[in-house]
């Protein structure tokens, strides 16, 4: 009884990777322009204080 719990759990947390994975892999392009700029963004930050720095 309780190995069939255990699978059963296993068997739900793998149908939810699987269904995540799934929809990764069809929104691969908009995951991967938000981490672009994620990475991007101390850069960009940095750019807009001394743009502001000089100016004054």
């Amino acid at each position: 009884m309780c190995a069939i719990t255990g699978f059963s759990i296993l068997g739900l947390m793998g149908w939810g990777a699987y269904t995540a994975g799934k929809a990764a892999w069809a929104n691969r392009s908009t995951i991967a322009r938000y981490v672009s700029n994620f990475y991007n963004m101390p850069e960009t930050a940095y750019q807009a204080v001394k743009v502001k720095v000089d100016r004054t």
